[in-house]
């Protein structure tokens, strides 16, 4: 069902049925929505599937944590080869050099259908109202899972150590949603919009080689661990597959008993 409504300063929504005509082409979906105001808009879904999207992102991590004493990642990437493999690479350099890669290596997939609503047109009717047509889509979710390994090193100087390095070894579930699509307009060109959405949760063990200065005795600090985590992408509904990504979790072991894994940054796809 496509519907219109109008997002008011007081948050006041009015909801309009409409009926939506659907066409298929050989290479998109071609749909119209008649709306009841007598508004009547043609965009085509060019592609709903998450292994269409842009397989490289880039990425800026500059609020993010992980298990090196508080060290933060800068820059990332990260790639994901359809229904094979996802893989990433994050590099730190404040307060001393430090990386991480891992991988995913997928074993089985499948899919799930959500409704997906979003915006063909907007337009102002007064000052603080703006009236949106709205429409519906069945998208795909699509889900992976497979085992997980990485590496990860810092060269950072403390009172307790200089060097600190690890291997992580566990499983993960990916999950993924994608939509693009290209909306008609009588008075102006037309407009590619895209959307992508995407985290993976991983579970992994962790074990740690720290290099301790020579004066450092008696350490009884586990040099194994378990670390649970997710990471994410939320793309801005726009012209460019553009967005946030964020971590968030904990691990146990290494220079600390307990340690946060959290994240906050910006991506784009390519």
């Amino acid at each position: 069902m496509t519907k219109t409504y109008k997002k008011q300063v007081m948050k006041k929504t009015l909801l309009i049925s409409v009926f939506l005509c659907v066409n298929l082409l050989t290479f998109s979906q071609t749909l119209t929505a008649k709306f009841d105001d007598g508004t009547e808009i043609n965009y085509d879904v060019l592609k709903d599937k998450f292994n269409d999207s842009k397989p490289l992102n880039l990425m800026w991590e500059g609020l993010s944590m992980n298990n090196l004493d508080g060290q933060s990642y800068i820059f990332g990437a990260s790639y994901y080869s359809a229904d094979k493999f996802y893989t990433s690479a994050h590099l730190g350099l404040l307060g001393g050099f430090s990386f991480l890669v891992d991988g995913i290596y997928f074993i089985s997939s499948w899919d799930k259908e959500k409704t997906l609503k979003f915006s063909v047109k907007e337009e102002y009717v007064g000052a603080n109202t703006i009236k949106k047509y709205v429409v519906s889509h069945q998208l795909e979710k699509h889900y992976l899972w497979g085992p997980h390994i990485g590496y990860g090193f810092a060269n950072i100087t403390t009172d307790t150590y200089k060097n600190s390095g690890e291997i992580e070894v566990g499983v993960s579930i990916f999950r993924g949603k994608f939509l693009n699509v290209l909306i008609q307009n009588e008075k102006r060109k037309a407009v590619k919009k895209r959307g992508t959405t995407q985290f993976a949760l991983y579970a992994d063990f962790v074990h740690y080689f720290i290099d301790y200065n020579a004066d450092v005795t008696g350490k009884t600090i586990p040099k194994s661990g378990i670390r649970v985590h997710l990471r994410g992408k939320t793309g801005f509904w726009g012209t460019r597959d553009f967005g946030a990504c964020y971590s968030l979790g904990f691990g146990t072991g290494g220079t600390v008993k307990v340690y946060p894994v959290m994240g906050l940054g910006i991506y784009g796809g390519f």
